[in-house]
Formats: C-alpha cells, sequence, structure tokens
C-alpha cells in the first residue's frame, strides 16, 4: 500500500530564488529626472511646453511616460506639449509627472513630479481717481451732473464704467484690482497695452492672497496695485475712448510665454487745460466739473493749447454742433445771476443769457479763468439790430433787443455764442472788439453797455 506524501520545495532552493530576485532588484539604479517648464499657463493655452533631462547618461538613451495627473500623455519623447483646457473647472494646480526607462536593458529608472498651475486671472476694477485729495498722478475729482456722483472704482467688471479726466502733460498711474484662480497663486507679473491718450500699462508685480490681488493703494477697504501709464498726458485738450488689452508675463516668480487674459473697454478720459475754476471746485462737491459738460467742452476746445483758442473755439462750436443742438428762444431763460445748468443741458432751447453761461461755464471746468459776462441794454424801447442769425435758426432777420447777454474774454474781448452777425461775411463773434461788435450789431435806439460780471451760482 501506497502512502501518499506531501511534495516539497527545499529550503535552499527559495533561498536561491530569492537571491536571484534580489539581484535583479539590485541591479535597477536609480537615475535622477529634472523637468524644465514654465510652471504655469492661462487656462486655454496650447504647446506648453515640458521637457526632461535624466543623469547619467543621454537623454536618448531613455524611454519615456508623461502623465498629467493621473492620465497618461505624451509620445515616448524627452519632451512634451500640453494644451491647457479651457473651462473655469480647470483653473487649478496639477501633477505633471515624467517616468524614465533605460532603453537596452531596463536597469535604469527614475520620475519626477512637479506642479503646474493652469489658471486664469480676472481685471476686477480699475480706478482712475484713486486719490480724491490730490492730483498728482490721479485723475481729477469729477461727477457725472449735478445729482449724479461719479465713485471709484471709475471700472467695475459687468458694472459701472464711468469717465476720467486729467490735466495736460502730466504722468498719470492707474490702479486695478484682479482676481486668480487657482487661489494658492501667489504672483503675477501683468500689463496692458493701448493706442489709446495714455498709452500702455507697464509691466507690473503683483502679489495675491487668497486668489485676491495685494496692492499700495486701499480704496473702500480693498487693495489696488499702481501701473504707471507708458504716456504723459497730451499737452492739449482731448478726449479719448479706449481699451486696454490685459497681458500677464509671469506667474508665481517664473516667465511664461506672454499671454493676454482680456480686455476692458470703453475708458473714456477728458484732457482739460487746468483744474477747474471758479465757480468749479476741485473738492468733492456736487461742483466738481461735470462730466455732461466736459463732454461737450473737450470736444469743442479738442486740439487746444492754449486759452485764447479754448475760448473762441467753446465760442463758436456749440452754434453749429449738430449733438448741442439749441434753438433761440428770446422768451424764457435758464441764466438769472445763477444758471439752472441741468436744465438748460437738457432742454432743447436757450436765450442769449444761457450761451454766454455756455461759454463762461464750459470754458472754466476745462481750466480757463477769463470769461465773465457782459451786458447790453436798449432802454424802454430797446435797440434794433441789424440782420442777424440766432442759434437754431435758418433763416435772417432784424429783432428789438431790450437786453443782450455774451461773453466777455481779459475785459477787452466779445465772445457771443447765440449769433452770427454780418450776413454780407457771416461770422459767430469771438474775439471780437467791442467797436465792431457794436457796428455789426447795433442798428439803432439806445445802446447802454453794463459792466462785466460773472455767473458765481448753478445747479
Amino acid at each position: 500500500m501506497y502512502r501518499h506524501h506531501h511534495s516539497f520545495i527545499p529550503t535552499c532552493v527559495l533561498f536561491v530564488f530569492a537571491l536571484q530576485s534580489y539581484i535583479v532588484q539590485a541591479n535597477i539604479e536609480p537615475v535622477t529626472v529634472q523637468i524644465t517648464s514654465p510652471g504655469a499657463a492661462l487656462l486655454g493655452t496650447e504647446d506648453v511646453p515640458f521637457a526632461a533631462s535624466v543623469t547619467p547618461g543621454d537623454t536618448e538613451d531613455y524611454n519615456y511616460q508623461w502623465y498629467v495627473g493621473v492620465q497618461p500623455a505624451g509620445d515616448n519623447q524627452a519632451s512634451f506639449s500640453y494644451d491647457v483646457p479651457t473651462a473655469d473647472a480647470d483653473a487649478k494646480k496639477v501633477k505633471i509627472k515624467c517616468a524614465a526607462t533605460d532603453k537596452d536593458d531596463s536597469n535604469l529608472h527614475g520620475e519626477k513630479e512637479i506642479d503646474f498651475w493652469q489658471f486664469m486671472v480676472t481685471v476686477n476694477a480699475i480706478a482712475f481717481n484713486y486719490d480724491t485729495s490730490a492730483n498728482l498722478n490721479d485723475a481729477l475729482n469729477i461727477r457725472q451732473n449735478f445729482s449724479t456722483a461719479i465713485n471709484v472704482p471709475e471700472y467695475v467688471s459687468g458694472g459701472a464704467n464711468k469717465p476720467a479726466a486729467y490735466t495736460r502733460n502730466m504722468t498719470p498711474r492707474v490702479c486695478a484690482r484682479f482676481t486668480v484662480q487657482p487661489t494658492d497663486m501667489t504672483s503675477l507679473k501683468l500689463k496692458a497695452t493701448s493706442s489709446g491718450c495714455l498709452g500702455n500699462l507697464d509691466e507690473t508685480q503683483v502679489q495675491f492672497q487668497n486668489g485676491i490681488s495685494q496692492g499700495d493703494v486701499t480704496i473702500a477697504g480693498a487693495d489696488y496695485t499702481k501701473f504707471t501709464a507708458s504716456k504723459d498726458t497730451p499737452d492739449e485738450v482731448y478726449k479719448d475712448t479706449f481699451s486696454w488689452e490685459w497681458k500677464v508675463t509671469a506667474a508665481n516668480g517664473k516667465s511664461i510665454n506672454t499671454a493676454s487674459f482680456g480686455t476692458t473697454a470703453g475708458h473714456t478720459v477728458y484732457i482739460v487745460y487746468d483744474k477747474a475754476k471758479s465757480p468749479w471746485v476741485t473738492g468733492v462737491s456736487q461742483h466738481c466739473p461735470w462730466a455732461d459738460v466736459l463732454d461737450y467742452a473737450c470736444d469743442w476746445a479738442a486740439g487746444c493749447d492754449d486759452a485764447n483758442s479754448i475760448v473762441h473755439s467753446i465760442t463758436q462750436k456749440p452754434y453749429s454742433d449738430r449733438e448741442f443742438d439749441r434753438r433761440y428762444d428770446p422768451s424764457d431763460t435758464h441764466t438769472i445771476l445763477a444758471c439752472n445748468l441741468t436744465q438748460l443741458l437738457a432742454d432743447s432751447w436757450a436765450d442769449c443769457r444761457d450761451m454766454a453761461a455756455v461759454v463762461q461755464l464750459f470754458t472754466r471746468a476745462i481750466g480757463v479763468n477769463a470769461v465773465r459776462i457782459r451786458r447790453v441794454e436798449g432802454g424802454v424801447d430797446g435797440f434794433t439790430t441789424k440782420p442777424i442769425l440766432p442759434i437754431g435758426e435758418s433763416q435772417w432777420r432784424t429783432a428789438v433787443f431790450f437786453m443782450h447777454d455774451f461773453a466777455y474774454y481779459n475785459d477787452s474781448l466779445v465772445y457771443d455764442a447765440c449769433l452770427t452777425l454780418n450776413q454780407n461775411a457771416p461770422y459767430i463773434p469771438a474775439g471780437k472788439t467791442l467797436a465792431d461788435y457794436k457796428t455789426d450789431l447795433y442798428e439803432c435806439n439806445g445802446w447802454s453797455l453794463l459792466n462785466s460780471f460773472e455767473i458765481t451760482e448753478f445747479q
């Protein structure tokens, strides 16, 4: 009878197997893998380069496997191009890994894993008038009109986009606020390009904390970073509406290929001759210059670089400006010593007192100080004019004026935005002497010239 005996492997054989396995593993020598990359890229960036270097040996002696997160990528090359996804959800830090194995006998192996930020950055707000107590480098205090302020920041993404005003020949600085995702990004170098009157915004390092930009200017409790414009403001009165294309050049302290991350559009800037003159004020007030006035004044005086030409233009241009488009109505007025400028801007009619007020208030809003108002009276019977063409009319006619106001510059020259005179050689009186003005306006009856005065109140 045969007994069944359990088979066994001698202990010595197991020892040999273990020894062989140990020898094989011992022959797999570790190698050092280094990865060169930009470290970060905007969402949607194509062909972001990664390159591996291996020590010891030649890079060509190895097979390579790249991974983005846990997903294999690449094509067994020492270099790898990565297209960053475009979805907002992909704004995050990912792991990029490269494993290198010796081609010949696979006894060399190594791998390297790095952090890579695929990010998005947003311009949240832009502040032009970031210091309301001064305007050394920032914009002037202005408001939209008597009842509506312009708050800072003037530009808010998805919200406000209000104008700003600067004086001539200054170096402006602009403040901006940003957010970045993922929120563990620490810094970006940002700049903006534009063909507008302020030029580009120079490259500036922006620090981030918890995804929000930090800076050296605080507005309403929020930090802003200051950027210097590449151009000084023009040396003439100017109005411009422009865009900035925003770009990033470095991330987390490492240079990347310059990439655009958005455009902010519709920035309107007024360049004025000088700070506003009385009755306008420079401080924060309902009487600091109104954008509703600057919009006309800077259009009419565009290109002027001296006070005389500004007064001349702001006298002649409203007469023919279709946007202003007033018709002459001597039966009513918005101006009796004080001026209801709000209503004057809203209505489609004006009289001589209103048009004299326009010349004084509009020139002073952009910094020219010497315009006052003068009045001529005609007594009980008034005075009869020679043929005139009042603003908004198409037929020359004579009229009887009991009084008539006109702007008076430097207490010597007449600037009358209400009338065209001299039918044979028509002109709008701008820079005329009183004698010449009287010759072309006055026909007969009384003529009494009063002292000059100015409007000191308006609303």
